[in-house]
């Protein structure tokens, strides 16, 4: 079984029984993919809470995987060793925690996954680099290049892409069907993850695409799912 979920900013409340009770019933070759803003992993030397989420990931049964958002600490989360994983290459936090680096393609219960982390903090202006902000929320040109290369390597085909933003006709979309233009209307214009993903959009086919980062859950179309505080299963349509 693969669930998936999105931002969580550091609060494993959604991981609890209370909330995902289907966890009691997962194994060592399960997964729940979690789309960015993980948040586990922000003061250094980290905190009491945190140690003890790192600690409740690894007594899970299951695996959980994260990609990056926009909301991470990069320096203290890229200092976890990279392994081999899955056919990419993974942080390896603990034996059931995983980060999926962005450009990868991993092989995960028989089904292709792209993955490509990163975004645009529209709240940049009220952050401190170095403590709250850090640059490597945008994705590096080596980056996108990794990620072009390896897609041609799988033929630009893929089962599911995984990211944290949209590319920009779905986030284009969502100001003009949603009522986000308040928020991210500045981010239509000014947000390169976004122009890159588009990029990436009319290169691939794929069977869905699911992201996280507007806080916000639900399917825009037959192709693309937006998570938020909802844990939900592979393939399972979203409310």
């Amino acid at each position: 079984m693969i669930y998936l979920t999105g931002d969580i900013h550091g609060d494993i409340t959604i991981f609890t029984p209370p909330y995902f009770p289907q966890s009691h019933m997962m194994t060592e070759n399960d997964y729940v993919i979690q789309l960015g803003d993980f948040g586990c992993f922000w003061k250094n030397p980290p905190s009491k809470e945190e140690i003890e989420n790192l600690k409740f990931f690894d007594k899970q049964q299951y695996t959980t995987l994260f990609i990056d958002g926009n909301h991470e600490n990069f320096p203290l989360l890229y200092s976890y060793p990279v392994v081999d994983f899955m056919g990419g290459k993974a942080h390896k936090i603990n034996d059931h925690l995983y980060h999926l680096m962005r450009g990868n393609v991993y092989m995960i219960d028989g089904k292709k996954f792209f993955t490509f982390g990163g975004g645009l903090s529209i709240d940049k202006k009220y952050r401190i680099p170095g403590i709250s902000w850090w640059k490597e929320e945008y994705p590096s040109k080596t980056e996108e290049k990794h990620a072009l290369m390896t897609l041609e390597q799988h033929n630009f085909h893929v089962d599911y892409v995984l990211t944290h933003a949209a590319p920009l006709s779905i986030l284009e979309y969502m100001i003009d069907n949603y009522m986000f233009k308040p928020i991210f209307g500045e981010e239509k214009t000014n947000d390169y993850v976004s122009k890159f993903l588009e990029y990436v959009f009319s290169k691939i086919t794929f069977d869905h695409w699911y992201f996280g980062h507007y806080h916000f859950t639900g399917e825009i179309n037959s192709k693309f799912t937006a998570l938020y505080q909802h844990i939900t299963r592979l393939g399972t349509f979203v409310n």
